[in-house]
């Protein structure tokens, strides 16, 4: 009885956070035949370095550039912490898009979407596939998923010695100024991998939601890249706005609010619960558009575990 309230409070949870459901299954190694078949039409069009040396030279050239602007700008530069991320994971994600795109476009002109809609699990299962034996190849989804840990207990602990040595100076510290600082910096470490998390879950839904007018592999990748960056930008914005809209009514209305205080941690968590909104919309288009169920994340569709540390180097089957 308490094993199936704790599933059913699962299930709600995996109903509003469709992020984190579909990282979890996006994130795992699939060991079905059909899996073998599109991995071999992945490796016949492999062109161009691998996704793990572009990453790595982007976090290079994007730390050189944030460097840079802090030093003219100062720490201006955090509030634009989720535009760096963004721009970073642009960089990771463009060629994901384009295999992606390629693989469905290719299945929908040999036919096997339209095969594998008659039957369970359907279009859903291809579409799945196709992103896992992409994202996994040469383990890159792990090899990121552990850079972006890193990053943020690194950006953590840089921060919080920073905080610690500046407090060490103070005579007078205000207890709930810190508290709100430490979950500011804690907050910035989740936001670097949760982000990771959510952009790679819209660079496989959009070709999913689009994949009806996906009918040439340069135009169809073009369309993708185009809503992928639009989205972004537009939960960027969003995020920014509000709470500088909000700032500008207590100003007016001269209420003993304190936006400035909470004004960046209502930013990040804004940006994530817009973005968060994005993927469910998109989630929805895609079930509909295949005649799915919603319960189609409750119910594995395939073997594996989730991939952890001890998985890298392995392949995928």
């Amino acid at each position: 009885m308490v094993a199936r309230i704790i599933d059913q409070i699962k299930y709600c949870l995996q109903s509003v956070l469709v992020s984190h459901s579909l990282w979890q299954r996006i994130n795992r190694p699939v060991y079905h035949p059909i899996t073998k078949h599109i991995l071999r039409q992945l490796k016949r069009d492999r062109k161009g370095p691998s996704v793990i040396a572009v990453a790595l030279l982007a976090a290079l050239l994007l730390f050189l550039a944030v460097a840079h602007i802090y030093a003219s700008v100062g720490s201006g530069v955090i509030w634009l912490m989720p535009l760096w991320l963004m721009l970073y994971s642009l960089i990771c994600s463009t060629r994901w898009i384009y295999r992606i795109v390629a693989l469905i476009s290719r299945q929908g002109r040999d036919g096997v979407l339209d095969e594998v809609s008659v039957i369970p699990p359907g279009r859903i299962f291809i579409y799945l596939a196709i992103c896992k034996v992409v994202l996994h190849e040469e383990d890159a989804l792990a090899w990121l998923t552990l850079l972006r840990k890193i990053a943020g207990g690194v950006l953590f602990l840089a921060l919080a010695l920073a905080v610690l040595v500046t407090l060490n100076s103070l005579e007078d510290i205000d207890t709930s100024q810190l508290l709100l600082l430490l979950a500011e910096l804690a907050f910035f470490s989740f936001l670097i991998v949760h982000e990771h998390k959510q952009s790679v879950v819209l660079a496989c839904l959009l070709p999913m939601a689009l994949s009806r007018r996906l009918k040439g592999q340069i135009d169809g990748t073009s369309l993708v890249m185009v809503c992928y960056v639009l989205l972004q930008i537009l939960s960027f914005l969003i995020a920014i706005a509000v709470p500088a809209t909000l700032q500008a009514f207590v100003w007016r209305y001269k209420l003993s609010v304190d936006i400035a205080a909470i004004g960046l941690a209502m930013t990040l968590a804004l940006f994530l619960f817009i973005r968060e909104m994005f993927i469910w919309s998109l989630w929805r288009t895609v079930l509909h558009q295949t005649n799915a169920e919603s319960s189609v994340l409750r119910h594995s569709t395939h073997a594996g575990k989730a991939i952890g540390v001890k998985a890298l180097g392995s392949r995928v089957y």
